[in-house]
């Protein structure tokens, strides 16, 4: 199940490779329009003929887009109009940017952790509501950090100590 979902990831964003060009997505807001050959697109664009073809062929891969022949030429249309209409959609509207403190980000992310029912680790606070297994490790790295420094302090006397350090890890 997760392997599928995984591979199913994974065309998606192969999916949105293809659509993520400038030349590709002009491409389809034309072809919303309506079915076009490619001199038409090439009219509309000023694009060279020949990199509107390789673009072309990149869409048909994902089965975006198709064509049908008009004697000689080559006529494009779209074969997942939902798609390219919520792409289309998606980019035409602006999308405003938000800037927030760090202070507030995080006040957001206890508060969702809190929904969750998780039990929180605040920095902030010195760890007064942390849990019980990050309380430990945080007493054992203090500890830890304190016989280190009598070690180092003792050495720096110029005394050898008797025992060596154990630090946990």
């Amino acid at each position: 199940m997760l392997r599928q979902h995984v591979l199913n990831l994974r065309q998606k964003a192969e999916l949105l490779r293809t659509l993520a060009h400038s030349v590709r997505l002009a491409i389809l807001e034309e072809l919303s329009k309506g079915a076009k050959c490619v001199t038409d697109i090439q009219d509309l664009l000023d694009v060279s003929q020949p990199n509107i073809s390789q673009h072309l062929k990149a869409l048909r891969g994902d089965e975006i887009v198709d064509f049908y022949e008009d004697g000689n030429l080559r006529c494009y249309y779209i074969t997942r109009p939902t798609l390219v209409e919520a792409m289309v959609a998606l980019i035409s509207r602006e999308h405003r940017l938000v800037i927030r403190p760090a202070q507030e980000v995080r006040r957001e992310g206890k508060r969702r952790e809190g929904k969750r029912g998780s039990e929180s680790f605040d920095r902030a606070n010195n760890g007064r509501d942390m849990a019980p297994s990050l309380k430990r490790k945080q007493e054992r790295k203090t500890k830890n950090a304190k016989q280190y420094n009598k070690i180092s302090a003792t050495r720096a006397a110029g005394r050898n100590p008797a025992r060596r350090l154990h630090v946990r890890r």
